[in-house]
């Protein structure tokens, strides 16, 4: 049943609602506009979208969105698929930017794949308690003292050199300019001279606490050891990174399903935290994770976007994965390296073109335009896989598309205690 089409899914329109202009838009952009938006009702309409429809608007927005329809975004995607365009354009306080943000909320409802919803809504869990953690924090009881104590935890650790990003609940949370900005350079300052530096907003404050709080609770009262590293990272990277080493290890080929529970599926998760939604919408698209994959051409003209901006919410994602993961790279075709050469010894067929692409869009390498990796051209691999060197033992040459740095390798793999952050 299409709810346009049904008296049940309408609310009757308000007598003389024709007759109200919609004021500063032009008959031009009037006619766009309302094309547009019945474009996306009739979409959102489809009887296979109608797990979204008691969603409220809102469900699709994200912290950084600006210009949302307040009058109407805690309205249910039913409502709004029953609404007339003049309706909504005639509510008080809706203009041109109020129209354009409501529009693309409903692009992103309509971009989303129905059997994600599970996903989609555990991710935005997640999103609110790492929102409702920062706001936990009472600025008053933050004293000189405390800070104090945080700080001098991480030296203790010697944690200068981590990144904020790499433990902030959110990478939504924090400013982008944030993301990897050593610790050291707020553990020498006290809290006054932090509230003193310039353009250092109440966001920013937050998310330093946030991080510093996290360290001294977790580390509090450990004593460190010159024998004894630990690993700081976020749990779901660390449950990745420990299966592909186990898999590696034990020579067992995983199977699709083992594949995409253990890595793909966990990888778009963390990006759901850490990315706007429209970014993981289209990386979702590019490799095919829930239907067949599609260029990036065919998702710039089903999204209505730039090519150039498509691949810069693919760079924002690498981005993300970097701050979080910074030996994922290497990792991630340390993974494709050992199916590959494991599948071709044993004459066994396995479709690597997926793993592939998701190396392309979120392991791409810094600077270097990307190249779709593929059965018929895979990854140039280090010397070695098949002898199961150890991964330390690697000399990687010039043209060697696996870059392992040895230093974010130590800092993830370490001897002796490991202390794992949700």
């Amino acid at each position: 049943m299409n709810p346009c089409a049904s008296g049940a899914f309408r609310r009757a329109i308000p007598q003389g609602v024709e007759a109200i202009p919609m004021l500063n838009i032009s008959s031009s952009q009037q006619m766009q506009l309302a094309a547009r938006f019945e474009e996306l009702r009739q979409t959102l309409s489809q009887r296979e979208r109608s797990s979204l429809w008691e969603k409220r608007l809102g469900f699709w927005a994200t912290a950084a969105d600006r210009n949302l329809p307040l009058p109407v975004i805690t309205k249910t995607l039913r409502e709004i698929v029953a609404s007339d365009f003049r309706e909504i354009a005639a509510t008080p306080g809706i203009g041109l930017k109020k129209l354009g943000g409501l529009l693309m909320l409903l692009e992103r409802a309509a971009a989303t794949n129905p059997s994600m919803l599970p996903q989609l809504e555990a991710a935005a869990q997640l999103e609110h308690e790492g929102q409702k953690k920062i706001a936990d924090f009472d600025p008053s009881q933050i004293n000189e003292v405390v800070w104090s104590e945080w700080r001098d935890t991480v030296r203790r650790h010697q944690l200068e050199n981590l990144p904020l990003g790499r433990l902030v609940s959110s990478l939504r949370s924090v400013p982008r300019v944030m993301w990897e900005v050593p610790l050291g350079e707020f553990a020498s300052l006290s809290l006054t001279q932090l509230f003193a530096k310039r353009a250092f907003g109440e966001k920013r404050l937050l998310g330093v606490w946030e991080v510093f709080r996290t360290i001294h609770q977790t580390l509090h009262g450990v004593e460190p050891d010159a024998t004894v590293g630990l690993t700081l990272a976020i749990r779901r990277v660390l449950r990745v990174q420990n299966w592909i080493l186990e898999t590696w290890q034990s020579g067992q080929i995983p199977s699709p399903e083992r594949l995409r529970e253990q890595f793909v599926l966990p990888i778009f998760e963390q990006l759901r935290v850490d990315c706007v939604p429209q970014a993981v919408d289209l990386a979702e698209h590019r490799i095919g994770l829930h239907d067949n994959a599609r260029s990036v051409q065919c998702l710039a003209r089903e999204f209505h976007l730039t090519r150039a901006r498509i691949y810069q919410l693919f760079d924002d994602q690498v981005l993300a994965l970097r701050v979080r993961w910074p030996a994922g790279r290497g990792f991630a075709q340390l993974l494709y390296g050992f199916i590959e050469y494991e599948s071709r010894r044993r004459m066994a067929s396995y479709d690597l073109t997926q793993l592939g692409v998701m190396l392309e869009v979120l392991f791409a390498r810094p600077g270097v335009r990307r190249e779709i990796i593929t059965s018929n051209r895979p990854a140039p691999l280090a010397p070695g896989f098949e002898q199961a060197q150890a991964l330390d033992s690697l000399r990687l040459s010039d043209e060697v598309d696996l870059e392992i740095d040895p230093d974010a390798v130590n800092d993830v793999m370490t001897t002796g205690q490991h202390s794992q952050l949700i």
